[in-house]
């Protein structure tokens, strides 16, 4: 990891490109996930040599983006700031100017993880949701890293106080809403098939009336990466039933999601299992239920 900060961040990004190679030829489970995920999605649409190139390209991505976080330690403020462009940032001042925090939707595009430090870079405050590494030495230099570009890290089992108290302090809470939830998620379409989805972002909207902005980063073909930001979300309200306008707001973030990948389907993570869980492998009162914030929303009773 050392050795990666002594060269230029554009040439990390190519050995990065270049692990992302190896790693599709050497890993024949990741290169099944991408290709069966890929073919789920686009089915007779696209051609099978398409959907094994941009599944090459994703793991491509995926290597450039490991290589360019552990540039990190060496990358300044207007380092950072250099290799991005904004677009459409002053929504999310909008939404920061209304002085309730801002729920940050976001996904695994291009680099997220550059995307968050670069924002960060700003001076406006970010709260970060993560799943903790299962290797705790790793998980804490990972750790480290993010909060050394002034990312605040809130582990995911810990987020409501957390995630609460950084709203509380007008501080931009991102989530990471496009893995897998298991059983801790409500069922909405991506690219038409049913995918278990985390509904913190909406829950957390609609019960605090704070807003929501989605965004996510775009690898563009000059070397430098687009911060996207929506404009403000108005979290869905034509159901009698509070739960029902969660799971719709989940839904109109899932279909922004789905929005950009299909502009730059090389971008997303699609190595990653996305459809694993179908609402018969889950229990009808976990499928039923909005389940997130360690299992439960805000206004539940903890369990």
């Amino acid at each position: 990891m050392y050795c990666l900060r002594l060269v230029p961040l554009r040439q990390a990004t190519r050995a990065g490109a270049a692990f992302g190679r190896l790693v599709w030829r050497l890993s024949p489970s990741q290169r099944r996930t991408a290709c069966a995920n890929l073919a789920l999605a686009f089915g007779e649409s696209m051609s099978l040599a398409e959907q094994r190139r941009i599944a090459r390209a994703s793991c491509e991505s995926m290597g450039k983006t490991i290589f360019e976080f552990m540039q990190f330690p060496k990358l300044s403020r207007d380092d950072l700031l250099a290799r991005v462009r904004f677009v459409n940032l002053e929504a999310m001042d909008r939404a920061l100017a209304m002085g309730k925090g801002v729920i940050a939707a976001t996904a695994h595009l291009a680099n997220w993880e550059f995307f968050a430090a670069a924002f960060a870079s700003t001076g406006r405050p970010l709260a970060a949701i993560v799943r903790p590494l299962d290797n705790k030495r790793l998980d804490r230099h990972v750790e480290n890293l993010r909060a050394s570009k002034g990312v605040e890290v809130v582990p995911r089992g810990v987020t409501l106080r957390a995630g609460l108290a950084a709203l509380k302090k007008g501080k931009v809470l991102a989530f990471l809403m496009d893995q897998n939830a298991a059983r801790h998620g409500v069922f909405v379409p991506f690219f038409g098939k049913p995918a278990a989805t985390v509904s913190g972002p909406a829950a957390l909207a609609t019960r605090l009336d704070v807003p929501l902005v989605f965004c996510y980063s775009r690898r563009e073909e000059d070397g430098l990466f687009s911060l996207v930001f929506s404009d403000i979300i108005p979290p869905c309200r034509r159901y009698d039933s509070e739960e029902e306008n969660i799971i719709a707001t989940t839904a109109d973030l899932t279909g922004r999601i789905e929005a950009a990948v299909r502009e730059r389907p090389e971008d997303w993570l699609w190595m990653h299992p996305r459809w694993r869980t179908q609402p018969a492998d889950a229990c009808d009162e976990v499928s039923r239920r909005s389940a997130v914030l360690g299992g439960w929303l805000p206004g539940e009773e903890a369990r």
